[in-house]
C-alpha cells in the first residue's frame, strides 16, 4: 500500500510539472544519501537527528537572470538555500562544497565558497540578511537568482521586488565565477520547501527596438508633411 501511495504521489508531482512549464522536474534532485523526494518535494529521510541535514542538487542550470522560486512551509524554516557549481557534488559533499553559495532562511546568514566566488575568496555573513526575514509565522516565498551585472548572487522574500545580495555593500558586489549553477539545497529535520519553478525574465516591449536619432526622426517628419498633414 505504502509503495502504491509513492506511485500516486510521483504522479500527481508530474502531472503539477506537465501543467506549470516552468515547475522544476521533482526527478531531478541528486542527494547525499540523507535525503529523499517525495511527490517532487526534497526532504531528510525519516530517522535522522535535529542536527542532521540533507544535501540536494537539481540538474536544471540557472543562467544568469534566470529566477528560481518556491514556497517554504511555515514547519520548517531552517533551510539553507543557495547555488552550486559543476563541480559540486552531493554524495561528495565534504570535498565539493566549497563550490557553493547559500543562504540561511533561520537568521540570514549568507556563504559564498572560494572555488565558487568570482575573486576566489569566502565570504561569510552571519545575520546579514535577518532583518529581512519574513516572521516566522507562516509560510513564505523566497526567489534566488544571479543578476546580470556582475553574476552577484540575490535573495528576494514574497515576491516585494526587492532584491539583496549576499554579500553587504561595504564588501562590494561580490559575483560569482561563471555558469552554469544549479540549485542547491540543505534540508534538517521537518524543512519543507515546494512549488520549486525557474522562469527567465520576458524581455521588455522596447528590448531590440531601433529608435531613430532625433534629426532624422525630424527629417521624417518634414518629409512626410508631419502628423495631420494638408488637414484642416
Amino acid at each position: 500500500m505504502a509503495r502504491l501511495l509513492r506511485w500516486g504521489e510521483e504522479a500527481e508531482a508530474e502531472a503539477a510539472s506537465a501543467a506549470d512549464p516552468d515547475a522544476i522536474d521533482g526527478t531531478g534532485w541528486a542527494d547525499d544519501g540523507k535525503g529523499e523526494v517525495v511527490a517532487g518535494k526534497p526532504r531528510l529521510k525519516d530517522g535522522y537527528g535535529r542536527h542532521d541535514y540533507a544535501c540536494f542538487k537539481h540538474s536544471q542550470a540557472t543562467p544568469t537572470g534566470d529566477v528560481w522560486t518556491m514556497q517554504v512551509d511555515e514547519e520548517g524554516q531552517y533551510a539553507y538555500i543557495g547555488f552550486a557549481g559543476a563541480d559540486f557534488d552531493p554524495a561528495r559533499y565534504g570535498e565539493t562544497c566549497n563550490s557553493t553559495a547559500t543562504v540561511h532562511l533561520g537568521d540570514g546568514t549568507t556563504y559564498i565558497f572560494p572555488d565558487l566566488s568570482l575573486d576566489g575568496q569566502q565570504h561569510h555573513h552571519r545575520d546579514h540578511l535577518g532583518p529581512h526575514l519574513p516572521p516566522k509565522t507562516g509560510s513564505f516565498v523566497v526567489s534566488l537568482r544571479a543578476d546580470a551585472d556582475g553574476n552577484v548572487p540575490q535573495v528576494q522574500f514574497n515576491q516585494d521586488g526587492v532584491w539583496h545580495d549576499f554579500a553587504p555593500e561595504g564588501e562590494g558586489r561580490v559575483g560569482l565565477k561563471a555558469g552554469p549553477w544549479f540549485p542547491y539545497l540543505s534540508l534538517g529535520n521537518g524543512d519543507r520547501l515546494s512549488d520549486h519553478r525557474v522562469r527567465r525574465p520576458k524581455p521588455t516591449k522596447s528590448a531590440g527596438m531601433k529608435c531613430k536619432a532625433p534629426a532624422a526622426a525630424q527629417a521624417d517628419q518634414a518629409e512626410g508633411g508631419g502628423a495631420g498633414a494638408g488637414t484642416e
